[in-house]
């Protein structure tokens, strides 16, 4: 049973980072392009997630039916299903663009990977931790090599919108690589748990740094900085946990440094990226329209969103093909202010709450992803983003015992295992 559960973590989370949606259409499963069943339009690990979920209640795992019955997950597991529910609505009045798909990628998936990844013991976590991090040493290597020879590997169909030379490597946008690589960053400055040796962290977010220019995020680069900053500051020392010593709290400011002297050397993709500050393309008249949206909604059409037509029409109007460029905007003009509240106030829940057991760098990463999905599309349209941020914070930011799964030694010297990840001290 365990053996089944950790197998399907390991190949969800393998579909979820290796096979993006520009991969999935090379490969003829039709996920974001035109035709294909509706069964092809559902990312592949959603169905590994949900018989792994599945599997798992059936057989009454102690530790997901205590994950169930958490008041974060309630909470967001209504906040899904008001979502679910406008989009079910949607997808029978017969004029849908894939909401229903959307919700199920992007907020659904979670729930499920969360009930399979709470049964993992640490050591397990831990494996794929590593596994994950050098998926993403490999991954700014692409996107650096896609930068220099100026196309990238995976052609996506979002180029006719965005700047082909920006890189994207395995992760199929931009703007996703960004947010995940920040994240990795946060992680190696903040966690006071990590294993590795600061002189092997210091390359993997030189690294990591530099990869970051090459994805041209420009707010995944500026919060990145600030989070980071933000965790160097704020340091609360706890009696009997984990030290944050003199080397961690600089390191974040080293790495800055080394920041602003890459921002010296000519590096065009870096100019660039910096150029994108004043000079954007367009990008900040975009999410200017989807502000004015709002505005020239009714009070019926904002409550309970508008079809695919009238949507369309607005983004011809303001130019905006790719969608409106905010979220929390792109949901309540989708499905409603009446089904996208509920989420307001469930995400943030779900993250910090699962955040709050974890090492002190599951929080700033929860910050960080709160931070950026805002200005993007991101959690507005079928992304897989929240479920590949929970993996990492679950996975990479475990607290010593208080990781998922938590094992203590009894007085016999055998393994326990406890319910949940117990609140701090």
């Amino acid at each position: 049973m365990y053996r089944l559960m950790y197998y399907i973590v390991i190949a969800g989370a393998a579909l979820l980072f290796l096979f993006n949606a520009p991969l999935l259409n090379l490969v003829g499963w039709a996920y974001s392009t035109g035709g294909g069943s509706i069964l092809t339009k559902i990312h592949p690990s959603f169905y590994l997630f949900f018989i792994g979920a599945g599997v798992s209640l059936f057989f009454g795992q102690r530790r997901s039916w205590a994950l169930v019955m958490t008041p974060r997950f309630i909470v967001y597991l209504i906040a899904v299903l008001a979502l679910l529910g406008r989009a079910i609505f949607i997808t029978l009045a017969g004029k849908n663009e894939g909401e229903l798909s959307s919700i199920i990628d992007t907020f659904l998936t979670p729930l499920f990977l969360l009930i399979c990844l709470y049964v993992i013991n640490p050591p397990d976590l831990t494996k794929i931790g590593m596994a994950l991090r050098i998926f993403f040493v490999c991954n700014s290597l692409m996107g650096l090599v896609e930068r220099l020879v100026g196309f990238r590997f995976i052609p996506s169909f979002l180029d006719q919108y965005i700047n082909q030379d920006r890189a994207a490597a395995m992760l199929g946008h931009p703007l996703n690589a960004a947010l995940l690589t920040g994240t990795l960053i946060v992680y190696l400055t903040t966690a006071t748990q990590t294993r590795t040796r600061m002189s092997l962290r210091v390359p993997e977010l030189l690294l990591h740094t530099l990869a970051m220019f090459a994805y041209g995020g420009r707010s995944a680069l500026v919060f990145t900085v600030a989070v980071v900053l933000l965790g160097s500051i704020m340091v609360r020392q706890e009696a009997g946990g984990p030290k944050v010593g003199m080397a961690q709290r600089l390191l974040p400011f080293f790495i800055i440094i080394a920041g602003v002297g890459l921002v010296f050397l000519p590096i065009p993709f870096i100019d660039a990226t910096l150029d994108r500050f004043t000079n954007d393309t367009g990008s900040s008249q975009t999410r200017d329209s989807a502000l004015q949206v709002l505005g020239m909604l009714s009070f019926d059409q904002l409550m309970t969103g508008i079809n695919v037509t009238q949507r369309e029409t607005f983004m011809t109007f303001f130019n905006t093909p790719a969608g409106f460029e905010v979220s929390w905007i792109a949901l309540t003009v989708t499905y409603g202010l009446l089904a996208t509240i509920p989420m307001m106030i469930g995400l943030p829940t779900l993250l910090f709450g699962t955040a709050r057991p974890l090492d002190r760098s599951a929080f700033y990463i929860a910050v960080l992803f709160m931070i950026v999905t805002i200005g993007s599309l991101s959690l507005g349209s079928k992304s897989l983003l929240l479920s590949q941020t929970l993996i990492l914070m679950l996975v990479l930011t475990q607290r010593g015992n208080l990781a998922i799964g938590r094992s203590a030694i009894d007085g016999r010297g055998q393994a326990r295992q406890s319910v949940l990840p117990q609140p701090r001290p």
